[in-house]
């Protein structure tokens, strides 16, 4: 649990909980959503009871959303879980509670992506957000950053596959992957769409007023939110065209056997039957005992495979 007070213009400073909050200035309570006594602390520094629903729901997995009462607003986002691989990008809830003096930040257990925010305002390497909607802008920018970073390692990860898939000289095997990341960014595709809804919802519905410079930080974040989506869609549609392409080739590869060896057949069943003829066992055939027989045989069945050959090539057959 951290504790930071936050005066404008100065570097942030950490407080007991016991402590007595200042007449100015506002407070920023960052916990995991495992520690004992987050919620009576958060109840006393919001200065009013949290609804039951909004912890419970602070509490669970849910899609991205945003309500509002008449105390404080809550806003519900998801975050990257930076331990999950290239292939399957997971997401995990953050919680926000805030008003005109107070930030609530509700985390998964383990998870950093506020570590950054705070450990730059304590060392004074950025100064004290002026409002709480300006602190929720860079709560907001962190978990949007963490997002955007996985878009290099996704892409690289589809590249890799794409030219193994279109290299013959060794069998794909990575479909298991293949189809999880497809798995994977529909869902962050739906988590992204979420995010954008609930942002858009707070900024229409709060009764906080964001300054003119926040109105620009939160039209940037929405601008970023929507390149997640845009990408996480364009990965989606890469993946299939990509296997659309693989098993396109694979027929092309296959029609072209198929049309070698049907060349070689219409080639050589003349001949076949021909030899067929003559292999019977009957006494009397034409040119059965006759010396030049073999000779002349054999002569036909080439001039005959030659006038096929000659045929197909007209044709282009091959």
């Amino acid at each position: 649990m951290h504790l930071l007070y936050l005066s404008p213009g100065q570097a942030a400073r950490r407080v007991n909980a016991e402590d007595q909050p200042e007449p100015t200035g506002h407070y920023w309570l960052d916990v995991e959503n495992d520690e004992s006594g987050w919620c009576r602390e958060a109840n006393r520094w919001l200065n009013t009871n949290l609804q039951e629903a909004h912890l419970a729901e602070s509490m669970e997995g849910r899609m991205p959303f945003y309500d509002g009462t008449d105390d404080y607003d809550l806003l519900v986002m998801r975050t990257l879980d930076v331990a999950s691989p290239a292939e399957a990008p997971v997401t995990r809830p953050v919680s926000i509670f805030i008003t005109s003096r107070v930030v609530v930040s509700i985390r998964p257990p383990g998870d950093a992506v506020f570590d950054r925010v705070r450990e730059r305002l304590i060392n004074g390497q950025r100064k004290s957000p002026e409002s709480t909607t300006t602190l929720l802008s860079q709560l907001l920018n962190q978990i949007v950053v963490q997002l955007l970073d996985r878009r290099e390692a996704v892409s690289g990860l589809v590249t890799q596959w794409q030219d193994q898939l279109l290299d013959h000289g060794e069998p794909f095997d990575a479909w298991r992957g293949l189809v999880r990341l497809r798995t994977h960014l529909g869902r962050l595709e739906d988590v992204s769409e979420a995010q954008l809804d609930a942002l858009s919802g707070w900024r229409e519905q709060t009764s906080l007023v964001p300054n003119t410079e926040n109105l620009s930080h939160f039209d940037g974040l929405e601008k970023d939110l929507r390149r997640v989506f845009e990408h996480a869609e364009a990965m989606q549609n890469d993946i299939d065209s990509l296997v659309e392409i693989h098993f396109a080739i694979v027929s092309q590869r296959t029609n072209e056997i198929l049309r070698v060896l049907t060349i070689i057949s219409v080639v050589f069943l003349p001949l076949n039957l021909i030899a067929g003829i003559y292999g019977m066992n009957f006494t009397h055939l034409p040119f059965l005992e006759n010396l030049w027989a073999p000779l002349v045989t054999v002569g036909l069945m080439l001039c005959l495979a030659a006038l096929l050959y000659f045929l197909l090539s007209r044709k282009r057959w091959f």
